[in-house]
């Protein structure tokens, strides 16, 4: 009986231990702008140690769960933006804390990154996909700063009818039909056509087992796009004509 007691006990602790738990969550806007700013590095840390970390969503959300109450440090970096630090008191359960970031026009030289947040773009004969404020994706390769002049587009590629991220998509860029560069895009279905000058570009997105798509795009002076690109499954193979 007395062992039966000691395990009903301890059973409820974990239970109360669970339920003390709490959440914090947010959204990460930019200041000037109110504008969601998309995949945002947010970390947490408690005692100068990074307790753990997440970007924001496609409408600019953080969550963080199963976290215990106290003090705690909110961080917020995006390239392009201010890095901003927030102390937080977890003290019930659910927190909200909502991020504003400032822009920065400091030169970083992290990876091949617009580090601007210009006005809006044209959008001309896409099939596909919109255009929201640019942001800026830490890439893994060789290090460059990019000039004010330098222009990009960027861009996130998934399946048709769901949310899976393609990788190993061919991004074609042509402009007045002659293919400029080329590149392909990683697991998180991101891709990046950089640097660009303003003009009219085609883009040619192919995927085995996927339809050929192909977007036109304008570029002004101090613009950059940021797409959404959704590819139709297929039998067919491409006719890249």
């Amino acid at each position: 009986m007395k062992a039966l007691f000691l395990t009903y006990s301890l059973l409820m602790l974990s239970v109360s231990d669970l339920v003390s738990q709490s959440v914090l969550q947010g959204n990460v806007t930019d200041m000037a702008t109110d504008e969601q700013v998309l995949f945002c590095n947010v970390t947490l840390y408690q005692d100068g140690k990074v307790i753990t970390g997440t970007q924001t969503d496609f409408d600019g959300n953080y969550l963080f769960e199963n976290l215990e109450k106290g003090n705690y440090e909110l961080e917020a970096f995006y390239l392009g933006y201010e890095r901003k630090v927030i102390p937080v008191v977890i003290n019930k359960d659910t927190l909200v804390q909502d991020i504003e970031l400032n822009e920065s026009y400091e030169f970083i030289c992290v990876g091949p990154s617009v580090i601007h947040n210009p006005p809006l773009i044209d959008l001309d004969n896409t099939t596909s996909g919109q255009i929201i404020r640019p942001y800026v994706q830490p890439e893994t390769q060789a290090a460059v700063v990019f000039k004010k002049k330098d222009l990009s587009i960027k861009g996130i590629i998934r399946q048709q009818g769901s949310y899976d991220l393609m990788d190993n998509v061919e991004i074609k860029l042509r402009k007045d039909g002659e293919e400029l560069s080329s590149t392909i895009s990683d697991e998180e279905g991101l891709f990046t056509l950089y640097p660009l000058k303003r003009g009219r570009y085609d883009i040619d997105f192919i995927a085995a087992g996927h339809q050929f798509q192909r977007m036109s795009i304008k570029l002004k002076r101090g613009e950059d796009a940021f797409l959404y690109v959704a590819l139709k499954e297929s039998s067919r193979v491409p006719d890249l004509n």
